[in-house]
């Protein structure tokens, strides 16, 4: 019942923020998305990501590192393409493989070539014009099977 309660609130929480940026009161809105994305909102925790990402600097969110890589963690687990590359090139930076290559190779298997190309060139050292050749033809196999 709790949990039913929780999510209840959640949704509450993501309404009354989208009404705040209705209003034009930013640290308001964010506030309660922040909120919304804590109880588990997973629209919340998207809208918080790509504004820290820094995607929407109109309403005076700045881009934020930190924040981006929290909700990163929160999101990469659920399947967020773009927020497992960004996690693989995270903990690439930070000297972590395992974790690197574990989130690339999600990232990349879902067709995000660019965690391929961090993969395949910066990790396990292949040539780049080998990696762009592999990719050339992934592609055109692609547009092939989209033919059929």
């Amino acid at each position: 019942m709790e949990s039913i309660l929780d999510s209840q609130k959640a949704k509450s929480y993501f309404i009354i923020a989208r009404e705040f940026m209705s209003l034009k009161e930013y640290d308001k809105s964010v506030e309660y998305y922040e909120k919304s994305a804590q109880m588990g909102n997973i629209e919340a925790m998207i809208k918080l990501y790509y504004w820290y990402l820094g995607e929407d600097e109109l309403i005076g969110i700045k881009p934020n590192y930190k924040r981006r890589i929290y909700w990163s963690k929160k999101l990469a687990p659920l399947g967020k393409t773009e927020c497992q590359s960004e996690l693989g090139i995270y903990y690439y930076d930070k000297g972590d493989l395992k974790n690197a290559v574990y989130w690339l190779e999600k990232a990349y298997s879902k067709g995000d070539f660019g965690a391929g190309l961090y993969l395949e060139v910066k990790i396990k050292g292949k040539p780049f014009n080998e990696y762009f050749k592999k990719m050339s033809e992934k592609q055109q196999k692609s547009t092939e099977d989209k033919k059929k």
